[in-house]
């Protein structure tokens, strides 16, 4: 076990909606259950991608949200201008490194969230996602340990392949680089729920 990570939200901020369905989430239990599954050390590492509860990953339950509930976060400039400036940022994940991108006007609920891990400002995510909280200075230990996971790390030969597919435009490359950054071993949240102040 790594440990407990408590995360303030933002509930006065731009990002109100993003903070509302984020504790929607949690209190569902969406969360429990799923893994980490994007560590980038020195950059950030991501929880709750969308898909099979059996995988690791965020299944909605029915009734969480009501029938074309939407984030209106999403449509509001201020809620995209704060900035991933050091470890502890919590953001919804809605683009990153081109390899996700999320449409916000199809009805569709996001969890995936990303923290970042410093010691560095990350800027590329400055823009794309919503900042809508900070993990607290105690917790900051346990997301290092979990950016120092290992990953899967391809052969040179796979990378100039990959390279080169790029080049030529070839889509899939963006998206098997995606499995260069999973951890080797699951990282797991059990259990997550709201601690009031």
């Amino acid at each position: 076990m790594l440990g407990r990570v408590k995360v303030g939200l933002y509930g006065n901020s731009s990002a109100k909606d993003t903070v509302s369905m984020f504790k929607k989430l949690v209190e569902s239990g969406a969360y429990n259950r799923t893994v980490f599954h994007d560590v980038r050390k020195g950059e950030f590492v991501a929880f709750g991608l969308n898909g099979s509860k059996r995988l690791g990953q965020v299944s909605i339950p029915d009734g969480t949200f009501a029938v074309g509930e939407r984030n209106a976060d999403f449509t509001k400039a201020s809620a995209f201008s704060g900035k991933h400036l050091k470890p502890g940022v919590v953001s919804l994940a809605l683009s990153y490194d081109g390899s996700r991108t999320a449409s916000p006007f199809d009805g569709n609920v996001y969890t995936e969230v990303l923290i970042t891990t410093g010691p560095a400002p990350v800027p590329s995510l400055d823009g794309k996602n919503i900042i809508f909280g900070q993990v607290d200075r105690e917790s900051l230990d346990v997301i290092a340990k979990i950016a120092n996971t290992p990953v899967f790390s391809p052969s040179s030969q796979v990378k100039a392949w990959n390279f080169i597919a790029n080049r030529v435009g070839d889509e899939r490359a963006a998206k098997s680089k995606l499995i260069w950054t999973k951890p080797t071993k699951a990282v797991a949240i059990f259990d997550s729920g709201i601690l009031e102040v």
